[in-house]
């Protein structure tokens, strides 16, 4: 037959290999004469592919070799029955094996169910490629771009309406809170007053009603479905309940025109009713004004459009529209999808958010899990002086590499496996533990098929990977030599075990200057001295409480125990969000636009927050101008190129006054952003309410607080934040990083200990006749001790010097998110440094003396 028109030689092979001998006549001639057909009929190529995949059709166990499968159960059987028998005889090298895995499994799981769980957020919606956020870039004269996550109002008509891109937008307010009224009870919900599109874009489903009465009635109301049962009772869905009127703690009435299925946890828009925007437009009619960014907005894209493509249809479209003046403010697509996950701007442009420490994670729990398979192989290796005369006598008795290998193969498998499970009982255990550090809900639910058939692979992956050095290494062993016990220091093995340690002390060390690193800058932000004092002050909702009432109520609580100081503001002065670039001054360029952050207070607010003035005085009570006038801090006083800003005038949103003091600069928002341009007014109706409570009195001042409170204001729950607590939140994310990395820096710590102790056996092991051969020449304890010890030193010296440059890099851009950080001194490398020194030693220590103290009659007894 021409080879050029036969069938495929290696398919042919594989039938030949696998088909029982009574039906490869029969299969193999017809699929020969199938063959020929098919070269015929459609040609050479779809003849042979054809013929394959015929072949591996047939692969079936009714066409196997009763022999081959027999053959090959017994020897894995066999294996398996090995494995057991070494880990039965060896528990400590098992135990110290599988365990080291488990570790560096468990932290990787644990990873994997926090980066799993963060990406889970906002995927929920139908058709969620489609949903995008609106953001707006704020370009300043010097070139400085300021990108807002709040729209004007207008825009989403005109969004809809002039734009192709854009099928459907919506708009909603920051967030309103409900009171309603149940018979004597009050329930407090939590929502937005925004537009019905919202419904329409995020595909809400229904479960009485709808939203279309919202486009109707400002007066309507939807609410969810635990809404519905909090406020009806459990039994609710046995009711019609739409068109009920729903009356508020003001005697406002709502009908109702549905009811909604709960959003799921894992969003960043949650509400529990919507209220139309219209009637939020009725009762604030200023929020119809361009110039009023304050509402967030949600657009579906029009089929056929990219992010890109919609984005650079609406780029200018407050510019082409905004009526009352000339505005360059580019609009931004972002994908709903990725909201929480990418929420940092720098200068315009998307430049991260929590995804980084989601990559970080992920790339720590990468090399976790190298760090526990480094640590696997070496001390596979380390013992394998106590089995290389069964690997001697395996080969005596006609065992070949690949035997051998698939021996060693199989032990490193099922120790992975074994690894894999107590890892598991370890996950389970922990749980809890982790969902309180993290802020998560995880349950057991994430161990699904698909999740044990991924850790299968796994299993079979790492198992592989870790055992094939140790698999390859012993099946290499001289038959000869093994037999009578002698191992060999091959140089090429032996440098790539001291570089699998290097290795493992290059992550360790970085992770343990990481940890540290971390640890100071939190340190540093938690006790750095903002420019005003937080501790102590708590910030509670003025509610229904007017400027009037307000000041009787002050009075009232002063008198209270444990009550020091209570001052007004507008917003958290940790956390200033407001800004405007209006401000007038004399001296001012037209063409300067710079943004300035905006605090109302009342007159109390500095000597409560122990603000300093740099000159100038506080406001006044008894000064009637005041309540037109500005404190600024020196930030803007640069800007404004005063030299003598006490006196000059200043002017916006229609309001003239002149500046009577300049404070100090103090940190308005994160220590991520430097130092604000701000300026203060008194606000007439401040919204926030500080609390200034006498030292050691907290809970003194708290019931106090909530006595008043149940008197001015029954109906509204009873609620308050500390500000230290609020400032610390805002670094959860940093938290959360510190405390994971330094687990995970124990973990790295203990893997590399257990790869140190490996090759610390394995050298002395080999070096047992020679350390007895010098002690009988006479050597010391002391000289023996530096034979064996000043090897190891070296190499963390080793990873040492490869770490620092490394580990410099990382923390580096790290900290380059601070615009307020420490400095990466000396003192860092030297803790670091002298810890992986400390554990070396700790670690080799009693090893090496073990080794020096060993009469050398039993080193040399065989000889």
């Amino acid at each position: 037959m021409n080879q050029a028109t036969s069938p495929p030689k290696l398919a042919d092979r594989f039938l030949k290999w696998y088909c029982h001998e009574d039906l490869l006549d029969e299969i193999q001639g017809d699929l020969y004469e199938q063959f020929h057909k098919n070269l015929k009929t459609k040609g050479l190529a779809t003849a042979k592919r054809k013929f394959t995949l015929d072949v591996i059709r047939f692969f079936r166990p009714s066409s196997f070799k009763s022999t081959q499968v027999s053959m090959n159960t017994q020897i894995i059987a066999n294996y398996i029955k090995v494995a057991f028998r070494v880990f039965k005889k060896e528990k400590a090298y098992t135990f110290t094996n599988v365990f080291g895995l488990a570790l560096g499994i468990t932290c990787s799981l644990f990873i994997y169910l926090w980066v799993n769980d963060e990406l889970k957020y906002n995927q929920w919606p139908a058709h969620v490629d489609g949903i995008h956020y609106v953001l707006v870039n704020q370009i300043e004269s010097s070139g400085t771009i300021h990108t807002w996550r709040t729209t004007p109002q207008p825009l989403r008509e005109v969004l809809q309406d002039k734009y192709p891109a854009i099928e459907k937008a919506a708009i909603t307010n920051w967030g309103a809170t409900l009171i309603l009224k149940k018979g004597q009870e009050h329930v407090t919900l939590s929502g937005h007053y925004g537009s019905p599109e919202l419904f329409d874009i995020l595909s809400i489903p229904f479960i009485q009603g709808d939203h279309q009465l919202l486009y109707k009635q400002p007066e309507s109301i939807v609410i969810n479905e635990s809404s519905a049962a909090r406020y009806f009772g459990d039994d609710w869905r046995s009711k019609n309940l739409i068109g009920q009127s729903i009356t508020d703690k003001n005697n406002r009435s709502f009908t109702l025109a549905g009811i909604f299925e709960n959003i799921p946890k894992h969003s960043t828009l949650k509400f529990d009713f919507i209220i139309p925007f219209d009637y939020y437009v009725l009762i604030n009619p200023s929020q119809k004004h361009w110039g009023n960014y304050n509402h967030n907005m949600y657009v579906k894209l029009a089929p056929g459009y990219s992010t890109a493509s919609a984005n650079d249809n609406i780029l200018n479209a407050i510019s082409e529209n905004r009526p009352d003046q000339e505005e360059t403010a580019p609009l931004i697509l972002q994908p709903f999808s990725s909201l929480y996950l990418y929420n940092k701007y720098e200068q315009g442009q998307l430049s991260g958010g929590r995804i980084d420490y989601v990559r970080l994670l992920s790339i720590s729990a990468i090399l976790i899990l190298i760090l526990a398979g480094v640590n696997f192989m070496n001390l596979t290796t380390a013992k394998s002086a106590k089995r290389s005369k069964e690997t001697g006598i395996r080969k005596v008795m006609g065992a070949v590499k690949s035997s051998l290998r698939a021996q060693f193969l199989t032990e490193a498998i099922l120790i992975t496996l074994l690894a894999f499970i107590l890892s598991a009982f370890f996950t389970m255990g922990l749980l809890p533990y982790f969902n309180v550090l993290a802020g998560k809900e995880i349950g057991a639910d994430f161990f699904t098929p698909s999740f044990i058939l991924a850790s299968l692979g796994l299993i079979l992956s790492i198992g592989f990977i870790s055992g094939l050095y140790p698999a390859i290494y012993m099946a290499s062993l001289h038959p000869i030599l093994s037999l009578k016990g002698i191992m060999r220091a091959d140089r090429s093995n032996a440098l790539f075990r001291k570089g699998l340690v290097v290795f493992q002390f290059v992550i360790t060390i970085v992770m343990i200057f990481g940890s540290i690193t971390i640890y100071k800058q939190l340190q540093y932000v938690f006790s750095k001295n903002l420019g005003l004092d937080r501790e102590n002050v708590i910030k509670m909702g003025f509610g229904d409480l007017n400027p009037q009432t307000f000041e009787i109520y002050k009075e009232r609580l002063l008198q209270m125990p444990g009550i020091k100081a209570v001052a007004a503001s507008d917003g958290d002065p940790t956390n200033i969000g407001s800004s405007t670039s209006d401000p007038y001054w004399t001296g001012r360029d037209e063409h300067t636009d710079v943004y300035f952050n905006i605090l109302g207070v009342n007159p109390d607010f500095i000597p409560l927050m122990s603000i300093q003035l740099k000159e100038g005085r506080n406001f006044d009570r008894n000064i009637a101008s005041d309540s037109n006038n500005y404190l600024i801090n020196e930030v803007s006083a640069n800007i404004m190129g005063f030299d003598n800003p006490i006196g000059q005038d200043l002017e916006f949103w229609g309001q003239k006054g002149k500046i009577i003091g300049v404070t100090k600069n103090f940190h308005i928002q994160s220590l991520h952003a430097p130092y604000k341009p701000l300026i203060i007014r008194m606000d007439p109706q401040p919204s926030l309410m500080l609390i200034k409570t006498k030292s050691n009195m907290t809970q003194e001042a708290i019931a106090s607080m909530e006595t008043l409170h149940k008197e001015f204001q029954p109906d509204r729950t009873f609620d308050f934040t500390f500000m230290d607590k609020a400032y610390n939140d805002r670094y959860k994310s940093e938290l959360l990083v510190s405390q994971l990395t330094l687990y995970f820096t124990i973990v790295a710590i203990v893997i590399s200990c257990l790869g140190l102790l490996s090759l610390v056996s394995f050298n002395t092991e080999i070096k047992t006749k020679e350390i007895g051969i010098r002690k009988v020449m006479g050597a010391s304890t002391a000289s023996i001790l530096s034979l064996i010890g000043k090897e190891f030193l070296m190499l963390v010296f080793i990873a040492i010097a490869l770490a620092s440059p490394l580990a410099y890099f990382i923390m580096q851009d790290w900290l380059n998110q601070f615009a307020f950080r420490i400095e990466l001194d000396l003192s860092l490398f030297l803790m670091a440094g002298m810890s992986g020194l400390l554990l070396t030693i700790l670690t080799i220590g009693h090893h090496t003396l073990q080794a020096a103290l060993r009469n050398p009659a039993d080193s040399l007894r065989d000889e």
